[in-house]
């Protein structure tokens, strides 16, 4: 295990390498690396079925995981009918269209109902991870990346649920009607999420315990790992147990983050269970610096997983295989592409987007370590194991390999017109007339002594200019500034208002048309720097505080000032909490009314 371990962190490591020197994705140079080292060094990695089975195991809650904690809960709600569409509707069709036309063009293949289903069921579900990685190499619409990010993961759970209780009943010849098909869904969907939310709920009350960060860390994984033995356990589906356990989980965290809870008296004796159990939800559930770059993490213990189960293929599969079956490898390939390709195309046509999206969703549907894992599901002994295994890492190869491929040319050929599309539907992505004509009304409204947005508006602001500067790898700064509410200054008492009237208008006056001037409450205003990193917003605090003195003709300290830089992992509340963290230092820092938080 040793050897296989150090294995999978060496293919990593010269995969970014090449990722950053040839922008070649890292998921491809994954499989080349296994491919050429189990070529030409067969014995260099010993690994039996059986290994490779528990490693599956092991490795599917981290695969899930990073890429759960990346949705956000206000895309999928937005655009919840494209991603029901593409990840339930499509997948569903795209079955049953497939078990219906394979018959006439493999008729040689005497595979059964339940086979047609397993097969189609594993080949449907999308490698998250890879899309994510492949999307973001390029600069596309953040419409279109939601839709394909959402639906890489979402549409992993309606494959799961047809194949373990569709698919597999009828291939090991159980009967399955209509009728008990409706209930056994409907139950599992009901289990899977009361075992997701209640071990949210209960890692949700732990992490008030453990305030250290590594602590909080493990325990979302025991989260993960133990809401997906549960459902297993009870025949339900592992991964719908994942994702609502870590949407769920999400969710409580922050609603803790937005209504913070003082802590409740303790010397209450005779306390009862309950209000012991009470006590407990009041505690704060994070410290400073707790949730804020789990996601980042996340991400790279997740590329781990994957890495591991690509290398455990390439160790144990025999590349002959794909030369004695290349006539189904490639008939089901070019079915399923054609399959996606109407599916999309009609997702596309009905919602008038551009038809360049279809070539971009299409070649987002790349598989991976989730369909090697279903193959792997099937009863020892079953006689088309051979041949399915071949199909199913054959596309793989063929998906990642070549929709890769056509996608980067794709994006490169028409790198003007997307940018185009950018502009055009990020601006005014799945915003209704209510809410386009409330955020005109917020635009309007500033501030009327500082002429900052008010908050409202400057917290969307805020979480669109994260979202914008995570997808496209943007650096992006923010500058916190407390000012006091009264001074004496020069013997002269200067009431507030004329002290943030001040501010204004050295705010106004140094920010380009691309940064933001905002206020969050009374006395408290933030900067928000587009295209800047650390030193330069350092600059420019330095150059405000200095302007902001001689307006008020005045050395003496007026306002303090918290600095801080996107994380990939941020979100509007984590960007505040390190501005507030940097003021306070300066609080108690004599003389140093600039800090900065990381």
């Amino acid at each position: 295990m040793i050897l296989i371990f150090t294995a999978i962190l060496l293919f990593i490591l010269l995969s970014r390498i090449l990722e950053q020197s040839f922008k070649v994705p890292s998921t491809l140079s994954l499989l080349l690396l296994a491919f050429f080292v189990n070529l030409y060094f067969p014995g260099f990695i010993n690994l039996t079925n059986e290994d490779f089975d528990e490693i599956l195991y092991l490795m599917l809650p981290l695969i899930l995981l990073p890429d759960v904690l990346n949705l956000s809960i206000v895309d999928i709600r937005r655009n919840y009918r494209v991603i029901l569409y593409m990840a339930v509707v499509a997948v569903v069709v795209s079955i049953i269209a497939a078990v219906l036309i394979t018959p006439f063009l493999l008729p040689e293949t005497a595979w059964s109902l339940g086979m047609l289903i397993s097969l189609f069921a594993m080949l449907m579900a999308t490698d998250a991870i890879t899309v994510n990685a492949i999307m973001a190499r390029f600069k596309l619409p953040e419409r279109l990346k939601i839709y394909a990010e959402s639906e890489s993961l979402l549409n992993d759970i309606t494959a799961l649920v047809i194949f373990y209780f569709i698919g597999l009943p009828l291939l090991t010849g159980e009967s399955v009607g209509a009728l008990l098909i409706n209930i056994t869904l409907f139950k599992m969907l009901v289990l899977s999420v009361a075992i997701g939310a209640l071990s949210a709920w209960i890692g949700y009350l732990t992490t008030k315990i453990l305030k250290d960060t590594v602590e909080q860390f493990i325990l979302i994984y025991l989260v993960v790992n133990i809401s997906f033995l549960l459902a297993e356990h009870f025949h339900a589906a592992g991964i719908l147990a994942i994702v609502s356990s870590v949407m769920i989980l999400k969710v409580l965290i922050q609603k803790e983050l937005n209504n913070r809870n003082r802590l409740p008296d303790l010397n209450n004796n005779g306390e009862s269970y309950a209000s012991l159990l009470n006590w407990v939800q009041k505690l704060p559930a994070n410290t400073s610096k707790n949730f804020r770059g789990y996601r980042k993490e996340a991400m790279f213990i997740g590329t781990f997983a994957n890495a591991g189960v690509f290398i455990s293929m390439a160790v144990l599969f025999d590349p002959s295989l794909l030369h004695k079956y290349w006539i189904e490898i490639l008939t089901i390939f070019a079915l399923t592409t054609s399959l996606r390709v109407v599916a999309i195309t009609a997702l596309v046509r009905s919602m008038h987007l551009p038809g360049r999206w279809i070539t971009s969703l299409t070649l987002a549907g790349t598989k991976g370590a989730l369909a090697i894992i279903m193959v792997h599901a099937i009863p020892k002994g079953f006689e088309y194991q051979e041949m399915f295994e071949a199909i199913v890492i054959g596309i793989i190869i063929l998906t990642t390999f070549g929709y890769t491929a056509l996608l980067i040319w794709h994006v490169t050929r028409n790198q003007e017109a997307y940018h185009q599309d950018q502009q055009q539907f990020d601006l005014t992505s799945n915003i209704n007339p209510e809410e386009l004509i409330q955020s005109l009304h917020n635009a309007i409204e500033r501030d009327e002594i500082s002429k900052a947005y008010n908050s409202t508006y400057f917290e969307t602001i805020l979480g669109k200019e994260l979202s914008r500067s995570r997808r496209y790898k943007i650096e992006l700064s923010a500058i916190m500034v407390e000012v006091c509410s009264h001074r004496y200054i020069s013997g002269r008492s200067i009431p507030c208002s004329e002290i943030t009237a001040a501010l204004g208008e050295v705010v106004t006056g140094l920010i380009r048309n691309n940064d933001y001037f905002g206020k969050l409450d009374e006395n408290y205003y933030v900067v928000l720097v587009t295209n800047t990193g650390l030193s330069g917003t350092m600059i420019l605090a330095q150059r405000i505080d200095q302007l902001f003195h001689d307006k008020l003709d005045s050395d003496r300290i007026v306002a303090r000032y918290g600095i801080t830089a996107f994380a990939e992992s941020d979100t509007n509340e984590s960007m505040q909490e390190k501005m507030e963290n940097a003021l306070k230092r300066t609080r108690f820092e004599s003389g140093h009314n600039i800090q900065i938080e990381i």
